[in-house]
Order: C-alpha cells, then sequence, then structure tokens
C-alpha cells in the first residue's frame, strides 16, 4: 500500500517503526469495517421505520440487534468478496467512492441545518462545512474520474438505482398505509361496512374420519347459516370410510365431491357466493406431525390448498389440529363445551377492523384482542385509538421485554384452555401480498406463518386464517381517492 511504501521510505524496510505503521493501519481498517457492521443495521432499522427500506430491517433478534440487517451485510459481504475474487485493488475504489460521497452529503447537510436553524455562530459553522463539502467533493470528482474503469463506474451506477429503490418503496409503503388506514370519522361506517351478516362453513374432508369429525363438530359450534362438507383429492377407499362413519352417527351433512383440480374446488366455493358481509369459513382438519422435515412432507398438498384459498375473495381458512398418531375415536368427538377466541393485532386498521367483525359473528364465549408489546410507544397509540374508536372488545397489551411475538402468544393461549373440553381460536389478520415485490417488503405474511406454526402444535387450538387481500390497483385507487381534491 502507499502508507506501507512510506513508511519504508521514512523508517526502512523492516524496522520498528514501519511495522508500528503497518500495525495501526491495520487497526484502522478493522475499525473501519466495523464501524459499517455495527451502524448499518441500526441505519438500515431508521430507514425501515421510515417507510424507506422493507418492514423486516425493523426486526431484533433476542439480543436486541438488528439481526436481518447484519444477515444482509453479511451476505452483501460476501457476494463482494466473491464476485472480486477478495483482490483488495478492485476493491478499494469502489469503497473510496462510496466514502467521499457520503462525506459530501453529510457535509452538504450540515450547511443545510445550520442555514435553516440560523443559531449562534451559524455563519462561522456553515463556513466550515462549506470548506469540508468542497474539499471531499473536489476529491470524490478526482477519484471517480482515475478510477472510472477501475470499478468506481459500478458505486456511480449503483447509488441513483438505490435512491431509486428508496422512493419506490417509501411510495408503496405510504400508499399501503392510506389503503389499509382508519379515520375516528369513519368509525360507524366502518363496523357497518364489515359487519357479518351470514356465515357459511365448508368440512374439506380429510382422508382421517377423526380429524374431520373434529373439523365437523369445529364448524357446527360456530352456528353458521349453511354447513357443507366437501372431498377433494380424498381416495375413494378412505371416502367410503368417512361416509360409513359419518353415516353410523347420524350426521345429516352429505359428503359433495368435486374434481382433482383446485379450479374445481375453488369453482365450488365461489358458488355459495363468499363476500365480506357473508364469508365462507373452510374448515380444514390439520395432521400434525412429531418433526418438521414429516410434517411439511405429509402435508404439502393441505399446505398448497390452505395457501390458494387465501387468495379467494371471501374465504376464511380455518385450521383445526389433530394428531393422526393419537387420531380422537369418531364416538368421543364432540361439540368444544366453550370457545374463546383471540384476535391477534398490531395495529389498529381495516385488517384489525374486519377480524373483530368476524370473530364477534361466531359469538364465542369470551372474545379478547391481543397486542404483543414490543415498542412502549406504540402500544399507548394504539390504546388511544383503541379507546377513541370506541370498539367494545377488550384489548390486552402484553409485554415482550425480548421482542418475542411467537412465544408469549402461545403462552397467553395455554392460559385461557381451563380444561381439555375447551377450545380456543385464535385470529390472525393477515395482509395478503398480491406478488413478489410486496411479499419483500412486508413482513406481515411471515410474522403470521411463524405464529401459525407455533400454534398449531398445541392441543384444542385453532387457528384462523384472515386474509386481508390487496391487489397494486386497489392500493393506487385508494392513495389517488385521499389526495384528490
Amino acid at each position: 500500500t502507499v502508507t506501507s511504501q512510506i513508511a519504508t521510505v521514512v523508517f526502512g524496510a523492516n524496522s520498528f517503526f514501519f511495522y508500528v505503521v503497518q500495525v495501526f493501519t491495520a487497526l484502522i481498517l478493522v475499525l473501519a469495517a466495523n464501524t459499517a457492521f455495527a451502524d448499518f443495521p441500526r441505519l438500515a432499522g431508521i430507514l425501515s421505520r421510515e417507510k424507506f427500506l422493507p418492514r423486516v430491517f425493523q426486526s431484533r433478534g433476542d439480543r436486541l440487534a438488528f439481526s436481518n440487517g447484519i444477515v444482509f451485510l453479511s451476505l452483501a459481504a460476501v457476494g463482494v468478496l466473491i464476485r472480486y475474487q477478495a483482490d483488495i485493488h478492485k476493491i478499494i475504489p469502489l469503497y473510496v467512492v462510496g466514502v467521499f460521497t457520503t462525506f459530501t452529503l453529510s457535509q452538504t447537510g450540515m450547511v443545510v441545518r445550520s442555514w435553516k436553524l440560523r443559531s449562534r455562530s451559524w455563519k462561522r459553522t456553515a463556513l466550515i462545512n462549506t470548506f469540508g463539502a468542497l474539499t471531499t467533493f473536489v476529491v470524490l470528482i478526482v477519484i471517480a474520474s482515475t478510477k472510472f474503469m477501475l470499478g468506481a463506474w459500478q458505486v456511480i451506477l449503483l447509488i441513483p438505482v438505490v435512491a431509486y429503490f428508496f422512493w419506490r418503496v417509501h411510495r408503496h409503503q405510504l400508499d399501503v398505509e392510506k389503503a389499509l388506514g382508519v379515520h375516528l370519522a369513519d368509525a360507524t361506517d366502518l363496523k357497518s361496512q364489515y359487519r357479518i351478516r351470514a356465515n357459511k362453513a365448508v368440512v374439506l374432508v380429510s382422508p382421517f374420519a377423526g380429524g374431520t369429525l373434529r373439523a365437523y363438530a369445529y364448524a357446527r359450534s360456530i352456528g353458521p347459516r349453511e354447513l357443507h362438507a366437501v372431498a377433494f383429492r380424498v381416495p375413494e377407499k378412505r371416502m367410503r370410510d368417512v361416509r360409513k362413519r359419518w353415516g353410523a352417527l347420524g350426521i345429516e351433512t352429505q359428503i359433495e365431491a368435486t374434481g382433482h383440480r383446485f379450479a374445481d374446488l375453488a369453482e365450488y366455493i365461489r358458488g355459495l357466493d363468499p363476500s365480506d358481509n357473508a364469508p365462507v369459513t373452510v374448515v380444514v382438519a390439520d395432521p400434525q406431525y412429531p418433526n418438521w422435515i414429516e410434517q411439511v412432507r405429509k402435508n404439502l398438498l393441505l399446505l398448497r390448498i390452505k395457501r390458494r384459498l387465501m387468495y379467494l375473495d371471501g374465504v376464511i381458512v380455518t385450521s383445526v389440529p389433530f394428531s393422526p398418531e393419537h387420531e380422537p375415536p369418531v364416538d368421543k368427538v364432540k361439540l368444544p363445551a366453550r370457545l374463546a377466541l383471540m384476535v391477534v393485532i398490531s395495529r389498529l386498521d381495516l385488517t384489525t377492523i374486519r377480524a373483530i367483525e368476524y370473530a364477534r359473528s361466531l359469538h364465542p364465549a369470551e372474545l379478547t384482542a391481543m397486542m404483543i408489546c414490543t415498542d412502549p410507544g406504540e402500544s399507548d397509540q394504539l390504546a388511544r385509538k383503541w379507546e377513541q374508536f370506541g370498539i367494545d372488545v377488550p384489548l390486552e397489551i402484553v409485554d415482550s421485554p425480548y421482542r418475542e411475538i411467537v412465544n408469549p402468544i402461545v403462552r397467553e393461549v395455554r392460559d385461557r384452555i381451563p380444561n381439555p373440553d375447551d377450545v380456543v381460536g385464535v385470529v390472525v389478520p393477515e395482509f395478503v401480498a398480491s406478488g413478489l415485490w410486496q411479499h419483500l417488503l412486508h413482513n406481515e405474511p411471515q410474522t403470521a406463518f411463524l405464529i401459525k406454526a407455533a400454534l398449531l402444535f398445541e392441543p384444542n387450538v385453532t387457528v384462523i386464517d384472515m386474509p386481508y387481500r390487496l391487489d397494486r390497483r386497489q392500493v393506487k385507487a385508494t392513495a389517488a381517492a385521499t389526495v384528490a381534491p
């Protein structure tokens, strides 16, 4: 390096002070690298909070660090090392252009800040920062021109691309916030708009007779206006067994069969005319296996069915878990003695209003809304808004000092099952993204998946997927209506 060459001329090769210079140079570079790893995740979290980056960068790990930012930075660093074969001469132009661009912008920002605040001796401060901005800008121009073909062009091209990405993310996040937002003046209209006037239920027949009857018992307990049972891709031998036991118990609901394509099942459900005010609840018997590999392998078809059902308008998916190894005897399956519902929320928006109105329509013995508090400021704001809207459902705020979401929910659910005949239904409002772009920007689907995956292993717990579908055209239309005069 240039530093080592200067040290060689001044102190002589292999002298004591030559190695001192080398050691201090290495320490400075280590501290510079550590600064990036320490501050980038925090900066990404701030940008995410201000809606310039996907929400996933706000998540903190068990040690309260921005884990996703750390992982992203590590993968990016590994990618750079592989791309440039760890050649320091190829990597330095990327680093230097970025550093002096940052210096120039920060000094310019200080000038603007001094100009706006006009505090005492602001002219002197602005003059110093102006000199610093001009100096670093001159260095930036020199480096960009001399190192352009050696790799600086990549950073020069990347910076406006990243800035455009930030702008697109920010605009999308604001549009979604407007589309899902609720206002105090519209509180009464919203409750009326999403009030459930007719609830229909469809039991998806499983190859397991005991599991199917357990799902049927839950469907009966919610008191639907219409109750159907439909078989989809159930082997004929299993189907005969289910019908035989069905008849032996005197169940009058007939089992209807559909084709073997998902489109046939979707057509059958659409024939029931589902809507926001008259949803169709599809009750699924969800077998649970001892380990995750077996769980995914044996439930792959069921997972695909549930995922695709969530994209049908007016459809709500309820999973009733059971163990195939300890399948309940059909003659001992009975209606739940007591049904308690808990709506998991993170904010007050349209998804929350709709989930509460649906849960209310099931007439549970107990209905509560629960928020896991990872930020005291957000929980206080939600509590005030909850009271202002006059929502008559009790709101429970559970503190989570380590910012865990799943484990506190599991603990709260377990506390609500005093006897084996009770059932707790957990309503999980889920924002369903319409494309890969929205999946990457929102972490709600990932959080909802983790909650559902944990609860499906809990006995006497049903998981209710409450999807809210919001496509790109709807987001743009709502945003345009909001800003229209």
